[in-house]
């Protein structure tokens, strides 16, 4: 019985640090080409990161356990849901045929937030009530489009409560509450993390995953301007 733990553990071991250099290889990889090539590319690329995203978060199970995903106790998909416009075409159709942690992955898109949104007057402040709230927060992992610049603080605050994973590719994502963002340097796609956020929504992130990032976010701005 030791031999074979032994062997699972080792085999863990390996899968874990071909994903590694797996992600290592894509941060690394250039996406420049034609103009109707790159985005294509820089997408392919974003695609396989948030697939491989999963395989290091851990979501909290019932009375807070922790376990794979959130759903984990009916079997039911991680879902990775994309809200405003769909950069990625068919790119996610590969990753829908592969299975994460023994469970299916399902793409939703969701509309973009003001089209889809009721606005409202509270306390003398303008608020928005979006139409598909519940559906976000049923969701593992939400990514957020860039043509959703104006209101990522608005979709965050939507789902921060709901163990969501949110990634973005606006400047200033994290700052906004979010826990992944996606930047492009010299035609290569880097992320960052916001730890603080993670931690927020009850998200544990491995360390191996942690040590890939550009920037990790540990602490609130103000309090590294003092310290």
């Amino acid at each position: 019985m030791k031999v074979l733990v032994d062997c699972l553990d080792m085999k863990n071991k390996i899968n874990t640090l071909m994903i590694l250099v797996f992600l290592g290889a894509l941060a690394g990889h250039a996406i420049g080409g034609g103009d109707d090539s790159a985005p294509t590319r820089e997408y392919q690329v974003k695609a396989a990161f948030i697939y491989n995203f999963i395989k290091f978060i851990e979501w909290p199970g019932p009375a807070g356990a922790e376990a794979d995903q959130k759903s984990d106790e009916n079997n039911e998909p991680i879902t990775i849901g994309i809200i405003g416009e769909n950069p990625f075409g068919n790119t996610f159709e590969t990753v829908t045929k592969k299975k994460i942690k023994n469970k299916q992955v399902v793409i939703k898109h969701f509309g973009g937030f003001e089209k889809n949104n009721i606005k409202y007057r509270e306390d003398s402040k303008t608020k928005y009530k979006y139409k598909d709230a519940d559906a976000l927060k049923a969701c593992q992992v939400l990514f957020v489009s860039g043509s959703e610049s104006e209101y990522c603080k608005e979709i965050i605050d939507i789902v921060k409560d709901s163990y969501v994973l949110t990634i973005g590719e606006n400047k200033d994502f994290l700052k906004t509450g979010g826990i992944i963002e996606f930047a492009t340097e010299q035609k290569k796609v880097k992320f960052a993390i916001n730890l603080i956020a993670a931690e927020n929504a009850q998200l544990k992130i491995r360390s191996k995953l942690l040590r890939l990032a550009k920037k990790v976010i540990e602490k609130e701005e103000d309090e590294e301007e003092n310290s």
